[in-house]
């Protein structure tokens, strides 16, 4: 999956065409309006094509290991020079780039390499700094110059609207209002770290917040993506051989350039495989771990319109199973490390945040995920719950397998703590949480964690108040004799000192060996089972009967953790996930909303469910139990 921040397996070409004179009209064949660096596969074959727009005061040429980059990777480059005047307009920027695109049609072909042919139907429109703003503003349709070539990609790298809100660059196009662009195609904004700092007292800051990368992202509808590139500046991704006053204008990062451009490039490149050529893979395992970088990415957000749902005209009460009605944006923060002052705003474990993007104030809920997972594998899940108006995070308690237990509910209260004064700057704009409605989630030993924080077990005092808990699968150890520490189960009935509501899922299959080489993965005595047994009313246990402990995963979580060691259901995991994530909604909108209507709904007829639910149990008062 790493291999786009590599170069690609074509030889790149690069070709520098002259601009048409003025006096010379009849040029055979038609030489561009402004000279352009063509950067091709050499490998006979057809190709996409992006057009990309240089920065303010800089040359084409010092993007060529960039493009030639991208290039490698069966990319066809065309890098317009747009002036070479600093007083140049910025509105003559947006004109010459159309004119550019215009000439493609006719004049690129004879440019190429011989063998090599350009698909013009898979076109792309990218621009740095300036640059950036003008490809934004010739993909909303500001030129004068009408366009007869139709983009169907859209990037800006490090984008840069003028000096601050109050003096936009001509056209203006930020709004300062949500999705506010009216573009229809796929768009990635890439920003830097540094760009929002000034590089000394003399000069400003290359790309200060209110007309950077972030209000670009902003202000696209979905599908569009957003990743920053945290230790780098605004010309970080220039040629080594670029003039060194580059390096004087911006504030510079201190690690390699060429990780700069690798990461720039093949961010490029998976966006460009994602939505030129279908293939979604490298975007996808980026987006979910995105440490596969060489440099740090953070924070890492997608906005993608919400699926349809498939629930049509059957019953108002199924639709919890189905996506909700707010589009979900994926954010994944780093940790802080220890003795960074500077980064106190950040979790003291690294966290996935899965937020609904309209404006509105949303309950939270934190997700603890399995022994040996990561919280990537949940992310189909944790979408699913979030579009029904929940903001989720979900922390990743550990990376090494010898992990003491205790450490998961240290951790995991430590993140809670977190939340009062961290989670609200890393939500989407006009997102606020609601920590009055606070939930406590887990899977498998996330689970048993869950329950032990809840319970008042960990030695870090809580500061937030959880008013809800989920056990999901939730396993604590073994054996009865064997118990994963703290220990929680007594085997007394209804002996968990817990004043909230819990729901407990179980899985059917959990209790059962895959094969003679593993054991049951939420063996009896200490399962689900166990768990609803020693919660005291309100508390509800269903089971999903046909399903194994870890089918609730994602599609793409590696097949030797979600396969291999726990027996598996037969039946299609998206059917898990979205009985699983409906469950949860229908429970967190009884307690948290006062909509009890769908769990209510469920209860009396499990078979509204995507799957078999057997059995459904619930505790609504002392000692009285309805097995339904």
């Amino acid at each position: 999956m790493a291999s786009v921040f590599e170069i690609g397996k074509f030889g790149a070409q690069v070709i520098s065409v002259p601009a048409e004179k003025k006096r010379d009209k009849a040029s055979s064949p038609p030489l561009p309006p402004k000279p352009v660096l063509i950067v091709s596969p050499t490998v006979a074959g057809v190709y996409p094509v992006a057009v990309f727009l240089h920065g303010f005061m800089l040359q084409n040429q010092y993007y060529t290991q960039i493009l030639k980059h991208i290039a490698s990777h069966g990319f066809i480059v065309v890098a317009p020079q747009l002036y070479t005047f600093i007083s140049t307009q910025s509105t003559e920027d947006v004109e010459y780039a159309v004119s550019v695109a215009n000439w493609l049609p006719d004049g690129l072909q004879p440019q190429l390499p011989d063998g090599v042919e350009h698909d013009l139907t898979k076109l792309t429109l990218a621009g740095h700094s300036r640059g950036g703003h003008a490809a934004f503003a010739v993909a909303l349709g500001l030129a004068k110059t009408p366009l007869k070539v139709k983009f169907s990609t859209l990037i800006g790298v490090d984008p840069v609207a003028g000096k601050s809100k109050s003096s936009q660059t001509p056209p203006k196009i930020l709004t300062y209002e949500p999705s506010s662009f009216n573009l229809d195609i796929p768009v990635l904004v890439l920003g830097t770290g540094l760009g929002d700092e000034k590089p000394n007292m003399l000069m400003c800051k290359c790309a200060p917040k209110g007309v950077n990368h972030e209000e670009f992202y902003y202000e696209c509808k979905p599908p569009c993506y957003h990743v920053v590139l945290k230790d780098y500046g605004h010309l970080d991704m220039l040629d080594d051989d670029a003039p060194k006053i580059a390096r004087y204008v911006c504030k510079n990062g201190k690690n390699s350039k060429d990780d700069m451009r690798r990461s720039t490039a093949g961010l490029i490149v998976a966006f460009l495989e994602a939505y030129v050529e279908d293939e979604k893979d490298d975007l996808e395992a980026i987006l979910e771990d995105p440490q596969l970088a060489p440099a740090v990415l953070d924070p890492v957000r997608r906005h993608i319109e919400r699926e349809r749902e498939r629930g049509g005209e059957g019953s108002a009460m199924a639709s919890v199973f189905e996506i909700g009605k707010f589009s979900v944006e994926v954010i994944v923060v780093t940790a802080k490390e220890k003795g960074d002052e500077a980064a106190s705003s950040l979790p003291p474990k690294p966290v996935l945040i899965l937020s609904p993007t309209n404006a509105g104030v949303y309950p939270v809920a934190v997700f603890l995920h399995g022994f040996l997972l990561q919280n990537r594998y949940y992310t189909q899940l944790l979408k699913h719950v979030a579009s029904h108006g929940f903001i989720v995070v979900a922390p990743q308690l550990y990376t090494c397998i010898l992990a003491n237990s205790t450490e998961d509910v240290e951790s995991a209260a430590a993140v809670a703590n977190w939340l009062p004064d961290g989670l609200r700057p890393l939500l989407p704009r006009g997102v606020e949480p609601d920590l009055t409605k606070l939930a406590l989630a887990g899977h498998s030993r996330g689970g048993h964690a869950a329950f032990a924080v809840a319970l008042g077990l960990a030695k870090t005092p809580l500061e937030v108040k959880f008013s809800t808990l989920i056990g999901v699968d939730p396993v604590a150890g073994t054996s009865k004799s064997s118990q994963t520490p703290p220990k929680i189960l007594t085997y007394e009935p209804s002996s968990f000192d817990l004043d909230i509501p819990v729901l407990v899922l179980g899985t059917g299959l959990g209790d059962e060996k895959k094969n003679i080489l593993f054991p049951a993965c939420a063996p009896k005595g200490v399962n689900h089972e166990e768990f609803y047994y020693e919660c005291k009313p309100p508390c509800y246990h269903i089971v999903m009967k046909e399903y194994g402990h870890l089918d609730m995963l994602d599609d793409n979580a590696p097949k030797i953790i979600a396969k291999c060691p726990c027996k598996n259901g037969k039946n299609c995991r998206d059917i898990m996930r979205r009985t699983t994530g409906g469950l949860a909604v229908a429970f967190l909108k009884a307690y948290f909303e006062g909509e009890d209507g769908y769990l209510q709904a469920i209860l009396e007829d499990p078979q509204q469910a995507p799957t078999v639910l057997d059995p459904v149990s619930r505790r609504e008062a002392k000692n009285e139990m309805d097995s339904l």
